[in-house]
């Protein structure tokens, strides 16, 4: 019996033996540290020495196993300070409430760039664990346990309650860790202390980068441009290293939220290096300017390869390099200040404090310096440091740019004396010369008036005597008084653009446009004649369509306008041969008041056609496509075309076809403007052109409603000696011709568009009452005759607006039967001997006039002679007379035997 309960005694005592071993042999993988209580001591307590520390080198160990495992070792400050690893690391610890009241505490884990971090709760037998929390930037912030700025763990304890954790901690960012635990109160006034100074620091760099734009607009100075992106960049960059754009703005973090801060860090230190390059003139020294430009773009890759790249092992690249391109500040610097470069020292003395403070966050981010160093207010002081920095550049290059403004004002003083003393002292020999040059420049100036004076009357001469020899075809009128016509209108554009040339020659402005109320269909008329007249040269049909109804007046540049076209009709007639040549008119009403048209004109020929890779070429200048067919002219035809449409506001379409021809289209907008507004009513004809007739004892109906027109007809039939009725509407001539107690009119004068009645009633009545009166249409608008079938609603005869008063007469002459009286064109020497001409000075003027073949200088003399002495009035006279018509030798003679 005895010896079974020692058996049995032995065999229990083996047990607790083998029991004992095996928790010694636990308890060796993880010696928890002692308790710390949380009832007792400070509100703020770092647990840096306090806690166990593991490297899970495979980084994926759970956490039961990592309680198991051995390699577990006491924590430390610099321990804890790792840098870039690919490890996990593992953190265990105990707390206990030793206290009376159920305490909370917070632990933190900084910095606040960790990736992932989990809280576990270990059981009271050290054999598992249970996460309770999660936190880190790489998830949302809305997961965290607490709504800090930093990674807080809250841990509540009963009175006599123990608790052992682990805190596990995965990143790609730089594992610097820091373990504090907390009173709730003091983590919020440390975190607001905090806040409040990084937030006052941005702000205060935020003011810095908008007074650094506004002085880059201001100077338009690239070094504040570059240094307002520097401190952009700097922002972005501590904001985003202390975490506060993951609380203020990127709240769901994720991968980028990891990478920011080495991304912007990268970005402003390259943007920093261009500003101390730019700011100190680093550009100088051959060996630093290469190697700026070399780190910079090395600087920019970093941020490309920080962004896309591998983070862990390009963040951990970039650290050094930023360390290498401090280094090479401090030495381009230096070296700058020995070599005497402005600002060299002041960036020197700014620099090194902030440098001292980098070179320290730098290792402490590469795990070489523990985070001691940088605890506190270390990195608040780092920002302040750059602050200044940056601020001292500021004022360094406002200073410099002022400095470089008064040294510019100081140098253009001195200039400014030193000139002003040059011209005193030499102004009496520079008032010689001036007078010298006047006397030089009078002269050149009348070289230059005689020149023109000469080369003016060149060219007028022939077109006085074009134009009075047209004159004398109209007055005669003959069958060709049409030609006549045509004639003398060409010679007046031909004249128009002589005396251009002219008022350029002489300094005025002679390309402006002009734009006048004109007549439409005289505007039509006169390049249809042109155009006509260009056709026939190469025996080509020349034709003028008129789509739909035009405005009978519109404002336009008629002179600008007769050039384009005409312009673009040469052109067409000089490379068509015995073929067609089309002008085509059209208007479309812009607005409902149909005061504003869309004019349109289509000038189209079946010629040679041009490439339509020379199609852009033909409106330059000088230029001639196809030139094999040797035609005629200069090349600059289509670009005075293109000039004059591009100042009129219109839009040029070119269409060209080889083999098939040519088609060019003008289209502008223009304004439909009264009648009344025309400023020249008639033609411009002289008064030799005018054939006299007698209208004695003939009366005349008039019935024109623009009273300027009207008092024109009136006073031309009156000079003549015809009696007048005149009326400004139609329905007056209708109620005075069917009149029964009122004389028969020997001819009735009619406008179309009038008040109450029309041209047309005026006619009907006319047809009834005095079927045999001739009745004349004078119009703005051409009026065709087949649109009405009826002989007796034909007028006898029309006359287009602006009025020619000579072929007025000639209608009148022809319809009434009248004779025509042809005026004297006899030599001088067959005159009458009642002309007395002037002194002799006053001929041997005109001698020298009619040897330069000056025809209006000539016409001027003839008339001050006229008014200086009414006796020589008649003499005077026939000088005008025998000008006009070109006639110098007949002049000559009259002056030699007077």
């Amino acid at each position: 019996m005895i010896g079974r309960r020692t058996h049995a005694g032995s065999q229990l005592a083996l047990a607790w033996l083998l029991m004992f071993f095996a928790l010694t042999a636990f308890s060796a993988d993880l010696r928890w540290p002692q308790a710390i209580d949380v009832a007792s001591g400070p509100g703020y307590r770092s647990l840096a020495n306090d806690v166990m520390l593991f490297d899970d080198r495979t980084a994926n160990l759970a956490a039961d196993a990592v309680l198991h495992s051995d390699g577990w070792q006491r924590a430390t400050a610099r321990t804890l300070s790792r840098g870039f690893t690919s490890s996990t690391i593992w953190i265990a610890g105990t707390l206990a409430n030793q206290g009376a009241q159920t305490t909370t505490r917070w632990i933190s884990v900084d910095p606040v760039r960790l990736e992932d971090v989990a809280f576990y709760v270990v059981d009271q037998d050290g054999n598992a664990a249970k996460v309770r929390y999660r936190s880190g930037i790489g998830a949302p912030i809305a997961n965290r346990p607490l709504e800090t700025v930093s990674t807080a763990f809250p841990v509540t304890l009963t009175p006599g309650q123990q608790m052992r954790y682990l805190i596990r901690v995965r990143s790609r960012s730089s594992l610097t860790l820091t373990l504090h635990l907390w009173h709730p109160r003091n983590f919020h006034v440390e975190a607001q202390r905090s806040i409040t100074a990084h937030m006052l620091l941005t702000g205060a760099m935020l003011a810095m980068a908008v007074f650094s734009a506004v002085l880059a607009a201001v100077w338009r100075d690239r070094v504040f441009v570059i240094l307002t992106a520097t401190v952009v960049s700097e922002v972005i960059y501590e904001l985003a290293f202390e975490g506060y754009l993951y609380a203020l703005l990127l709240h769901q973090g994720g991968d980028w939220l990891v990478r920011l801060p080495s991304i912007a860090g990268n970005i402003s230190v390259a943007l920093f290096s261009a500003l101390l390059y730019s700011f100190i003139g680093l550009d100088k020294f051959g060996a630093w300017r290469w190697s700026y430009k070399i780190m910079i773009a090395a600087l920019v890759a970093a941020a490309a390869w920080t962004a896309f790249g591998d983070y862990r092992t390009s963040a951990a690249v970039a650290i050094q390099g930023t360390l290498l391109c401090n280094l090479v500040w401090i030495a381009s610097v230096a070296h700058a200040y020995r070599r005497k470069v402005a600002n060299a020292r002041l960036i020197l003395i700014a620099f090194l404090p902030d440098c001292a403070t980098l070179f320290i966050r730098l290792g402490v981010l590469s795990g070489f310096i523990s985070t001691s160093f940088s605890a506190g207010t270390a990195q608040i002081w780092d920002s302040i440091g750059v602050l200044v920095l940056l601020s001292m550049i500021v004022g360094g290059r406002s200073r410099q740019l002022l400095l470089e403004q008064r040294q510019v004002q100081r140098l253009l003083w001195a200039e400014r004396e030193a000139t002003q003393e040059r011209l005193e002292n030499a102004v009496a020999t520079r008032t010689r010369e001036l007078r010298s040059a006047l006397e030089q420049a009078d002269g050149a100036i009348r070289a230059k008036s005689d020149f023109l004076a000469r080369i003016s009357h060149d060219l007028r001469t022939p077109l006085t005597s074009i134009i009075g020899f047209a004159d004398l075809i109209q007055a005669d009128g003959r069958e060709d008084a049409e030609r006549g016509r045509v004639i003398r209108r060409s010679a007046n554009h031909m004249l128009g653009m002589v005396n251009d040339l002219i008022d350029y020659a002489r300094g005025r402005e002679a390309d402006t446009l002009s734009p006048q109320p004109v007549y439409t269909y005289a505007l039509l008329d006169a390049v249809s004649q042109h155009g006509d007249a260009l056709a026939n040269r190469s025996a080509n049909e020349f034709s003028l369509n008129v789509v739909g109804d035009l405005p009978p007046v519109i404002e336009l540049d008629e002179q600008r306008m007769h050039q384009v076209l005409g312009n673009l009709l040469d052109n067409a007639a000089k490379f068509t041969n015995h073929g067609s040549i089309r002008l085509t008119v059209s208007a479309d009403p812009v607005d409902s008041t149909q005061r504003r048209w869309n004019l349109r004109f289509s000038i189209s020929d079946s010629g040679c056609g041009i490439a339509v890779v020379d199609h852009e070429r033909v409106f330059e200048p000088f230029v001639r496509v196809g030139e094999h067919n040797h035609r005629p002219g200069i090349g600059l035809g289509l670009s005075i075309v293109k000039l004059w449409t591009d100042r009129m506001g219109a839009t040029l379409t070119f269409d060209s076809t080889p083999g098939i021809g040519t088609k060019v289209v003008i289209a502008l907008t223009v304004d439909e403007v009264d009648e009344a507004g025309v400023d020249s009513l008639r033609m411009h004809e002289s008064a030799d052109a005018l054939p006299l007739i007698d209208g004695g004892g003939k009366l005349v109906l008039l019935a024109e409603d623009t009273a300027e027109i009207r008092e024109l007809l009136r006073g031309d039939l009156l000079s003549l000696g015809f009696e007048v009725e005149a009326y400004d509407n139609g329905a007056s001539a209708v109620r005075r011709l069917i009149a029964k107690d009122c004389p028969i009119p020997a001819l009735i004068l009619t406008d179309r568009l009038m008040p109450e009645a029309s041209g047309h009633d005026v006619l009907a009545a006319a047809r009834s009452c005095h079927p045999h009166v001739p009745v004349v249409l004078v119009s703005a608008v051409p009026f065709s005759q087949a649109a009405r079938p009826d002989a007796s609603e034909c007028f006898d005869a029309q006359l287009l607006k602006p009025i020619s008063l000579a072929e007025l007469r000639n209608a009148i002459a022809t319809l009434l039967k009248i004779q025509r009286e042809h005026r004297s064109a006899q030599p001088a020497s067959q005159d009458p001997p009642c002309l007395e001409p002037p002194a002799a000075v006053l001929l041997d003027e005109a001698r020298v006039l009619i040897e330069l073949g000056a025809i209006s200088d000539l016409l001027d003399w003839a008339e001050k002679i006229a008014q200086a002495a009414p006796r020589h009035a008649p003499f005077a006279a026939k000088v005008s007379q025998l000008a006009r018509r070109g006639e110098l030798r007949e002049l000559q003679s009259m002056l030699d035997f007077p």
